[in-house]
């Protein structure tokens, strides 16, 4: 009787469903994972699949060109995100002579954002950035109070021998 027993576990998966004779022949049977029958054409399937990647594997030269013209359309995205206007006053003018020019910044940008937007929109070397916060002015209007806005400005200088027209006349 322990033969009948023996035979009929042989003849099961491990989650205990029957295997037919052809099947287990064939070594199809049951996957193991999900406990659904193995087919022929996944197998196929997965074939192509790996034929396809062995194939574009030899493509992916010309995917780099599309990735730096990607990047290059990010940077002006990031220029366009950071930089919100130049900042236009007095003592910014007589900074231009000495090769700083002030921007005024996104409230979330930063140091590295800022010389990556520079470099991208106007084409120069960024040697250093300061960032400044101007804080909130109160302001009052007869009996209405009221703030200022706030702004954040950067205040870039570019290598000796560059320049940024920024107003060209």
């Amino acid at each position: 009787m322990t033969a009948f027993w023996n035979k009929l576990k042989k003849d099961r998966d491990k989650k205990g469903r029957t295997i037919r004779p052809e099947e287990r022949k064939q070594g199809k049977g049951r996957d193991n994972s999900n406990g659904k029958r193995k087919s022929a054409s996944k197998e196929a399937e997965k074939a192509e699949v790996r034929e396809k990647n062995r194939k574009n594997k030899g493509e992916k030269k010309g995917k780099k060109k599309e990735r730096k013209l990607f990047f290059k359309q990010e940077k002006a995205e990031l220029a366009n995100r950071v930089l919100i206007k130049p900042v236009i006053s007095e003592n910014a003018m007589n900074q231009q002579t000495l090769g700083k020019y002030v921007f005024e910044i996104s409230q979330t940008a930063n140091k590295h954002q800022v010389a990556e937007a520079i470099e991208a929109k106007y084409g120069v070397s960024v040697k250093k950035v300061n960032i400044l916060r101007q804080k909130a002015k109160a302001r009052r209007f007869r009996w209405v109070s009221g703030k200022e806005k706030g702004r954040k400005k950067a205040i870039i200088t570019i290598q000796q021998g560059e320049s940024i027209e920024l107003f060209a006349e």
